[in-house]
């Protein structure tokens, strides 16, 4: 590839990074930037560390010694004190410890980095603490509000930009390798049907920037106040709507759902669908030929297949062979199931989950299912293992992907459990018919691409059913309704489910697809839509709830 490409194929130059300038270090300076940090928050950093602890979150003592240390200026007069590392040391452990926990915090969050980058001139990147842009190069803020809210991504700018304002760069993770998309800048007003309006200045630009077929999102930018909200919409649907709006006449303009703003909710799906997509649309034609040549191994009872066996594909292109066999397998062999049967599951983390979610061939197979035992007077039961640590090593979009992922089988009628006991993420994926048969399927964590097997041997049968009878028997979210398992899930993923319930009913208003539009034949929105509806349609006073 040749260095005038982008890793679309698109001819643009090298991605800069603009370097920061000097924060700001004399007494005077540092006096002023906490002053105007405090009026900008409209608190103290002490009155953080309360708040927060009102909420019943415990900050280390550490922390609260900062806090105090900055509100008194103390490190302007200690000799050797670096108070731009002071802050960046707080605002990490501030942001780590309180991102999400209710709304009300959530918004101080933001409230907080956005003060910082004013402070700091820069925005600031928590876990690093590596400055990306300056102020003046930071157009309404974007790069400070996306790197402080995931500070996992990277803004670069693109020399020339042909109609790019930045080039977002998305994470992988413990299976996917990452993504990009581009990103396209506009000031947006909010219209009287709850709309955000783009009103497009230079169509020539808007032109450069939709030409491209890669991912990328127009990002519309509306100012109130001291705040700024981004709402993003896919460039294929803002190419779908200038369609029909070329002819008009003044500016052609978009209109982008209040729904796609940009949050943990939002960002999550972008981040999951994009990394998902992307993989699998550069593994088109290769992963077609190894879905081909491996379906010999549907003739077999029991199969273990090595990853040699598809070397060349990506990771997640790995991942939707084993998963769409072990449906395939499961499928075949449930035929022989008289009893109503355990589905054990092994995702713990939104990476692996949202496969529910997106894979076009698991929202088919969790229906299938569904109706295969639909006239049971015992609701079809999937048992998951998900340990705390998973919970608090996984950044909140991920979460929101998990709690969704869960949210789908609910809206199936399949009644989930949970338990949180470690010893339980070795147990291999499996459907149980207690006593009598056991379905193994398993590719998620897995060695090989997957391992699948039907068996009646008594040892299996007996470590599938005591994994199975604790995870009834100890679940967390035990309930006798659907919504009350639902906002215990989102209590114990530390997810607001008042926040949850408002994003997804509206989201379902609109559906997703004109904010994460899949390319790749082998993904889908339909699962993602159906658990948005199915969660924006319960009761949300759950406590009022039997039960």
């Amino acid at each position: 590839m040749s260095n005038d490409q982008d890793l679309t194929g698109s001819r643009v130059g090298p991605a800069k990074i603009i370097p920061l300038r000097p924060p700001p270090s004399s007494p005077k300076q540092v006096a002023a930037s906490l002053e105007r940090l405090a009026r900008e928050i409209g608190t103290t950093l002490t009155e953080l560390v309360a708040m927060a602890d009102a909420q019943g979150i415990e900050l280390p003592l550490a922390v609260q010694r900062a806090a105090a240390s900055l509100d008194s200026r103390r490190p302007v007069t200690e000799a050797g004190t670096d108070v731009s590392a002071a802050l960046a040391h707080f605002a990490a452990t501030f942001d780590g410890l309180l991102t999400s926990h209710t709304l009300e915090l959530d918004m101080l969050r933001r409230q907080f980095f956005r003060a910082l980058g004013a402070t700091t001139g820069a925005a600031v990147l928590p876990h690093s603490h590596v400055p990306l842009t300056e102020v003046g190069d930071d157009r309404f803020g974007f790069a400070a509000t996306s790197q402080a809210n995931w500070p996992d991504t990277r803004l670069s700018r693109p020399v020339p930009d042909y109609g790019v304002d930045w080039n977002l760069i998305l994470p992988g993770g413990r299976a996917l390798d990452g993504s990009t998309a581009t990103i396209q800048l506009h000031s947006a007003t909010r219209t009287l049907d709850g709309r955000s309006l783009v009103d497009i200045t230079d169509m020539q630009r808007l032109d450069q920037c939709l030409k491209v077929p890669n991912r990328g999102l127009i990002i519309g930018a509306e100012e109130a106040a001291s705040t700024v909200r981004f709402f993003g919409l896919d460039t294929r649907e803002a190419r779908h709507q200038l369609t029909n709006r070329r002819a008009a006449a003044g500016h052609p303009t978009l209109t982008i759902p209040r729904a796609y703003e940009l949050d943990d909710l939002t960002y999550g799906l972008l981040w999951a669908f994009a990394n998902l997509d992307d993989a699998l649309l550069a593994d088109d034609l290769a992963l077609a030929e190894s879905h081909r040549e491996l379906s010999v191994y549907e003739r077999l009872p029991n199969s273990a297949v090595s990853r040699e066996a598809a070397a060349d594909l990506t990771v997640v292109s790995q991942m939707w062979l084993g998963s769409n066999f072990c449906a395939e397998h499961i499928l075949r062999n449930l035929d022989g199931f008289e009893d109503l049967p355990l589905f054990w599951t092994r995702e713990q983390r939104g990476e692996e989950a949202c496969t529910w979610l997106l894979f076009r061939h698991k929202y088919d197979y969790l229906r299938k299912t569904s109706e295969r035992f639909a006239g049971s007077a015992t609701p079809l039961a999937r048992a998951f293992c998900v340990p705390e640590d998973a919970v608090r090593t996984s950044p909140t979009s991920e979460r929101v992907l998990l709690f969704l992922s869960m949210a789908l089988m609910e809206s199936l009628g399949i009644h989930v459990e949970v338990c949180t006991e470690a010893d339980y993420s070795s147990v291999a994926g499996f459907v149980l018919a207690p006593g009598r048969r056991a379905i193994i399927a398993n590719w998620v964590r897995a060695d090989g691409i997957w391992h699948v097997d039907a068996t009646s041997r008594g040892s299996i049968l007996r470590e599938f059913g005591e994994a199975g009878g604790h995870a009834g028997a100890h679940s967390i979210i035990s309930a006798a309704v659907p919504a009350r398992r639902l906002a215990a899930l989102a209590h114990y993923l530390k997810l607001d489910w008042r926040w949850l319930q408002r994003r997804c009913r509206e989201l379902a208003d609109c559906g997703c697809a004109g904010l994460v539009r899949p390319r790749s034949r082998l993904l889908s929105v339909a699962g993602l839509d159906a658990a948005c509806r199915y969660v924006g349609g319960l009761p949300t006073e759950v406590s009022l709830l039997a039960g």
